[in-house]
């Protein structure tokens, strides 16, 4: 099982229906409009509902920037690389290596979903595991587009039938990512 705290990351968990989830506790000492709106998406989509202590959701999140709101979830299965890279034409697939802080992870998924990505795709090593931490960063992002990502410590081992194509964001970079022509393939 995993945990999602937060507003936005259960509310989106709940809205977007890609996460099956055992239960949703919220805070007994919490009464707003917010939280109200988490409790109709459970009830609409028949997920078990517990009230519970703030103290109580704080030993499960293990955090007390829960906002209230604490979902437990089966976990994530992830695709495999070459199931990451099928599908309708062009996709677009944002590798990620060495990003190491799940706070970071998070950030960056939030804006690759902004941007309109496929997938994700996430080494085994030196990478932030999609953690609370990541998904609460991201502000529920790991659940809008149901978040294909993939684990590998390589590239596919065979190349894919769909022209893979790639391109490199810094701050010195002429243009950015999102209005690059990005052709071709990879070399």
């Amino acid at each position: 099982m995993e945990i999602i705290y937060g507003l936005h990351p259960v509310e989106e968990s709940l809205r977007s229906g890609t996460r099956r989830f055992d239960h949703v506790s919220v805070s007994q000492e919490r009464h707003d409009q917010r939280l109200q709106a988490i409790v109709e998406l459970c009830r609409a989509a028949k997920v078990p509902l517990r009230t519970e202590p703030r103290d109580a959701l704080t030993r499960v999140a293990g955090t007390a920037s829960h906002q209230g709101v604490v979902a437990i979830v089966r976990e994530r299965e992830f695709l495999t690389t070459e199931d990451l890279l099928e599908g309708p034409e062009p996709r677009l697939v944002l590798a990620l290596d060495g990003v190491e802080d799940p706070q970071n992870l998070g950030a960056i998924l939030r804006t690759a979903e902004a941007a309109g990505v496929d997938g994700v795709l996430l080494t085994e090593r030196r990478s932030a595991p999609l953690s609370p931490v990541a998904i609460k960063a991201s502000a529920g992002a790991t659940s809008i587009s149901a978040w294909p990502a993939s684990l590998t410590s390589s590239a596919p081992s065979r190349p894919s039938k769909n022209t893979i194509s790639g391109a490199s964001d810094s701050t010195n970079a002429a243009q950015g990512i999102t209005t690059a022509t990005i052709s071709g393939p990879i070399r």
